[in-house]
């Protein structure tokens, strides 16, 4: 309460908080947008909007959007580890070779893509990226439904990859099943997709 009391004159003497004593209506969104002042928006801020992906992927993938997965390469330069080698191929293992530029991440997002109709040669994250971004900005439940793939194809491959440095797994020949049981699981409760979703297989309809 102290630390409240303590940013009192500094809210007194706000713009919004004065007029909002004027009028009588007060909108905590308001305040907070006068106080953090206007900030220009990501490339990738429509990635999620209305994204139904589970919040842990979510999560993994808003790093990737800022470019900071641990990899090797990053935890190399640091002086954290000394072998750079990818877990999937052992070619040098920078974000823009693990999503997509690896070919065998490579192919499961293909696989994904494919899985939702559509037709296209992965390359590497910063193309890739710029291609989502394009298309997130269209409307259609297809695109939502990009959205989603994305989050929980990027949290799968990175949870996997730390499962064969850390845990010695082998790779997992059923990665895309499990993917697909994901994205149709959380896209079943969301009014916009639950009909392009079959659990049955899953598949989309």
């Amino acid at each position: 309460m102290r630390k409240m009391f303590s940013y009192r004159e500094e809210l007194e003497s706000n713009n919004y908080w004065q007029t909002s004593v004027q009028i009588g209506s007060y909108k905590t969104k308001h305040m907070y947008k006068e106080l953090r002042g206007e900030k220009p928006n990501v490339p990738w801020y429509k990635i999620f909007y209305q994204n139904a992906a589970r919040p842990r992927a979510k999560f993994i993938l808003w790093i990737a959007l800022w470019d900071r997965l641990p990899t090797k390469s990053r935890l190399t330069r640091f002086g954290i580890i000394t072998d750079g080698n990818c877990a999937f191929c052992g070619k040098e293992e920078t974000q823009e070779h693990l999503l997509f530029e690896c070919e065998i991440t490579g192919k499961i997002w293909k696989t994904m893509l494919n899985w939702i109709g559509m037709d296209r040669i992965p390359h590497g994250w910063r193309n890739e990226k710029a291609w989502i971004c394009m298309e997130t900005m269209r409307k259609g439940w297809r695109r939502l439904l990009l959205k989603v793939v994305l989050a929980e194809t990027v949290y799968a491959i990175w949870t996997l990859r730390n499962d064969i440095i850390f845990n010695n797994q082998t790779m997992d020949e059923d990665l895309h099943h499990k993917i697909k049981v994901n994205v149709a699981t959380r896209c079943s409760v969301f009014n916009k997709l639950s009909n392009h979703i079959n659990l049955g297989g899953p598949s989309i309809c």
